[in-house]
């Protein structure tokens, strides 16, 4: 798909007709700004459905990594480790409070 012109510059319809026979909710979503000279590529909305995805779960992570460390560790130490603000470390930590 990824070297084929036709899923680069699809038109609307056929674009429609991919992301409806795939139930892909995320398609329909990238389409608006995949557009480009009146096609769209299907390849390019793929590769950052993919993107989007990895970088959410890689912020998940960094969450999760942090709520279990949040009795052994400061805020601050836990901001600097997994890489997250100390305003969400902190933020997680009135969560544990209030749970």
């Amino acid at each position: 798909v990824d070297h084929d012109s036709y899923f680069q510059n699809m038109d609307e319809t056929a674009f429609d007709v991919v992301s409806k026979y795939t139930n892909s909710k995320e398609l329909v979503t990238v389409k608006d700004y995949r557009k480009k000279e009146g096609t769209y590529n299907m390849c390019k909305a793929i590769r950052d459905m993919i993107e989007d995805g990895r970088a959410e779960g890689i912020e998940q992570t960094k969450i999760e990594n942090a709520r279990n460390l949040l009795d052994v560790l400061s805020d601050e130490v836990i901001a600097e480790k997994i890489g997250l603000s100390i305003e969400r470390v902190k933020e997680l930590r009135r969560e544990q409070v209030e749970d």
